[in-house]
């Protein structure tokens, strides 16, 4: 079955690619989440967590072709 790579920030995935179809679109429905933290202004520190609309794509597919795929795998995991 064909497979294909999604980028999320750092971090890559290989799914098949209606996973991948069926991912990309539950994300281009979805919020964007983050909390940032402020430094000491005399108050003491503080995080505030914000919410807002997806401004851009946060995540890209890429289609793995098979015989790729099969060459990646037997190469596994890399070693340190």
């Amino acid at each position: 079955m064909a497979k294909a790579i999604v980028s999320i920030g750092y971090r890559k995935y290989v799914m098949n690619i209606e996973e991948a179809i069926t991912f990309g679109n539950l994300v281009a429905k979805a919020e964007q989440y983050d909390e940032k933290w402020h430094k000491d202004t005399g108050n003491g520190s503080s995080t505030t967590k914000h919410i807002w609309e997806i401004e851009e794509d946060s995540y890209n597919i890429v289609i793995l072709p098979d015989a790729a795929y099969t060459t990646y795998k037997l190469a596994g995991k890399p070693k340190e």
